[in-house]
């Protein structure tokens, strides 16, 4: 839903910010699609689509998932990230 100035009605108790202000932006890479032995895992994939889905300011689940194989691949980009 749309408020009037053109911008997504958000759900009570939540407050505009820049993404920037509340959380590390960084562009990765994505383990490769074709090695079956990468996905299907225990550990959480977040994609924008994840992220666009939310409809309260907590990450609870993913589309997708890697194992531990993918993500000891070499050419994918590691992002520190803590669980409060």
């Amino acid at each position: 839903m749309k408020t009037g100035d053109g911008k997504r009605k958000l759900p009570s108790g939540w407050r505009w910010a820049r993404l920037e202000a509340v959380c590390k932006v960084a562009s990765g890479s994505t383990p490769r699609t074709g090695v079956s032995e990468y996905w299907n895992g225990d550990i959480p994939w977040v994609t924008p689509t994840d992220l666009g889905r939310l409809d309260r300011p907590v990450l609870a689940a993913t589309e997708r998932q890697i194992t531990l194989s993918a993500n000891m691949d070499e050419t994918l980009t590691r992002l520190e990230f803590s669980v409060e």
